[in-house]
């Protein structure tokens, strides 16, 4: 990470430059593929776009028609009240459902998949943090929620969600974008690895 170009922001945006963004959850990846979509960039998916698809539907089907979903994060909830009122806080909801709110539907959804299968000149990739643990990407761009759930967690919940952000931080080559939240974490973390790396050197 000490050789990797850091870079914060208050506000989230696509990165101009190809980069990897790496969301917290399926809320992130529903948002931030329509995001990508609606500035006519074609990124590839590193999840499972079929259940990503399912998902999708399911948020359509629920607050258009009452439809009990299918997937798995979702199949509990008899109504989008209820979704609602689990995920009130998650901005990444916030935003879908005021996308829903407006008339989104499964025509709009079947747009933004079909840019995912069409290799673009600016290519961009977009996944779960939990989906590049054996994998480096040139830049990557961490997504806001991820860092406030991490925040947000406690005691063991922590110490996984920090664990979590620094496999993403460290799967970076050339840069890094991350919330300004993370500039004292960031500075923390290349302090120690200077230290450590003076005492290894030290010892040889």
């Amino acid at each position: 990470m000490s050789r990797t170009e850091v870079v914060y922001y208050e506000r989230p945006q696509v990165p101009e430059d190809p980069a990897t963004i790496l969301v917290h959850d399926t809320w992130g990846l529903f948002e931030w593929s329509q995001r990508l979509a609606s500035e006519n960039i074609d990124a590839g998916l590193l999840s499972s776009s079929e259940r990503l698809d399912v998902f999708v539907s399911d948020c359509i089907d629920l607050y258009q028609r009452r439809v009990r979903p299918r997937h798995p994060e979702l199949f509990r909830f008899e109504s989008w009240q209820a979704v609602a009122e689990r995920f009130g806080k998650h901005r990444g909801f916030q935003r879908i459902e005021r996308m829903l709110e407006k008339g989104y539907g499964v025509q709009d959804w079947a747009k933004v998949s079909a840019r995912g299968n069409e290799p673009g000149a600016r290519r961009y990739s977009l996944g779960l943090i939990s989906d590049v643990r054996n994998q480096e990407f040139d830049v990557i761009m961490l997504a806001p929620e991820l860092v406030e759930h991490a925040w947000e967690s406690k005691s063991v919940a922590l110490a996984a969600a920090s664990s979590s952000i620094y496999v993403a931080v460290t799967r970076a080559r050339r840069k890094l974008i991350v919330p300004e939240r993370l500039r004292q974490w960031i500075a923390g973390s290349r302090s120690e690895e200077r230290r450590v790396g003076k005492e290894c050197r030290s010892r040889w």
